[in-house]
């Protein structure tokens, strides 16, 4: 099985990552991952347990989903699981968008991005204290 997705560490994202996988023992095949593998993968960068996170998966799903969106006007969140690194804590929080929606109150949701691309970008390990994870939906 290949994955043509990488594979990183949420927190520096480094590609010296391990996981749990479904192994056949005679052959060594790698026939899938358990339901698990990326929440507690292994960073050797790092030294330690790590969420480990698929940052082109996530983009692209943050791309259908903002397709999926049958409102009358622009989403004006994203509702995304984002690793706060400096908790070391995944949440399910509501990330703004001021280019698709201007007018909304900074109060109503966790982080605030610029664009679509600067969320997209957040999927990407950096400095940054976040990385998205997961996108679940636009409202």
């Amino acid at each position: 099985m290949k994955n043509k997705a990488k594979v990183v560490c949420s927190f520096c994202g480094s590609e010296n990552v391990t996981c749990q996988a479904i192994v056949n023992p005679n052959t060594e095949e790698i026939k899938d991952f358990t339901c698990m593998s990326f929440y507690d993968g292994y960073c050797e960068n790092c030294s330690d347990t790590v969420l480990l996170t698929q940052p082109e998966e996530v983009q692209k799903e943050i791309r259908q989903k903002l397709e999926e969106f049958t409102g009358n006007d622009n989403p004006r969140f994203a509702v995304c699981d984002i690793i706060d690194k400096d908790r070391n804590h995944v949440s399910k929080v509501k990330m703004g968008i001021r280019s698709l929606n201007p007018d909304f109150n900074n109060n109503e949701c966790y982080w605030v991005c610029g664009d679509m691309d600067e969320l997209e970008a957040l999927c990407i390990p950096s400095t940054v204290k976040i990385t998205v994870i997961r996108c679940f939906t636009f409202q």
